[in-house]
């Protein structure tokens, strides 16, 4: 969902310029909390921009209707809901294997540390690529 951060990060202006008030209504109701809206109302930047990015990845895994919601209101065929759907659902295995090869790669001895280095570059390179498609497919849909 990193296409959306930065979207509610600039306070919704280019998100409203290029898709819909609606939509950045329905995204920004996602953010419930009132530290989620303590971190909407906070002053723009880089940091903002992954703080924002972070937690509506949060809000989208814990919240299994949100992925739902998002694509009707982005007006998504069921076919590329579906390939989206099934895209994140890589993304969170492949971070939760990262996160797991982290804690191998603190704890491999001499002889295997290679092995676990080189399998975290390969997984990296796995979650960049999916996240890149996820993005095309999204944009795609708006042209």
């Amino acid at each position: 969902m990193t296409v959306l951060g930065p979207y509610l990060a600039k306070g919704g202006e280019v998100l409203t310029k290029e898709v819909s008030k609606d939509l950045y209504d329905k995204v920004k109701g996602f953010f419930k909390a009132e530290e989620d809206q303590k971190l909407l109302t906070a002053p723009e930047g880089k940091a903002k921009k992954i703080s924002v990015e972070k937690r509506l990845k949060e809000i989208l895994k814990d919240d299994v209707n949100a992925l739902a919601e998002l694509s009707e209101a982005l007006a998504l065929s069921d076919a590329v809901t579906f390939k989206l759907q099934n895209i994140y659902n890589s993304t969170v295995v492949l971070k939760e294997e990262l996160a797991f090869l982290y804690e191998s790669q603190n704890n491999a001895g001499i002889g295997t540390e290679g092995d676990v280095k080189n399998r975290i570059a390969l997984q990296e390179r796995k979650l960049e690529k999916l996240e890149k498609d996820f993005n095309n497919i999204l944009l795609a849909s708006f042209k």
